[in-house]
């Protein structure tokens, strides 16, 4: 298990989280569940993770993420709109860097390992299966 989620103003634990390939979440409230859903269709594509909320929860701050690029944004729940709070390391180009593939292998125990492979660009993988 990654993190324990709770609504501090509920006094509930709403949830757990926790990566393999990519980070997945466990929900035990439908609260938390439906914002979770709502973020993500509200921004497709990369991964979204809350990071906080205001006391009263309808302002929570989101962290969206690639293996590229990331970012702040602060979302007004009521209103349904996200803004920009900050661009995560905006000086890097996202089309320099290398993407990360998951990769994943069975230990002698018969335990699946997961990783992540990154090889520079134009290069291709060797002795490697993606998941």
């Amino acid at each position: 298990m990654e993190r324990i989620l709770r609504s501090k103003l509920r006094k509930v634990v709403t949830g757990v989280a926790y990566v393999t390939d990519k980070s997945h979440y466990e929900f035990f409230d439908q609260e938390r569940r439906t914002l979770q859903e709502k973020l993500e269709k509200l921004l497709p594509g990369p991964e979204v993770a809350v990071a906080g909320m205001s006391k009263d929860e309808t302002k929570v701050l989101v962290v969206t993420y690639t293996d590229r690029t990331g970012d702040l944004l602060l979302l007004r729940s009521r209103h349904r709109e996200a803004h920009q709070a900050r661009r995560h390391q905006p000086w890097i180009n996202e089309a320099d860097m290398a993407p990360m593939k998951p990769v994943q292998y069975t230990s002698r125990d018969g335990l699946t390992i997961h990783g992540y492979l990154t090889v520079p660009v134009g290069v291709e993988p060797k002795n490697c299966r993606s998941s």
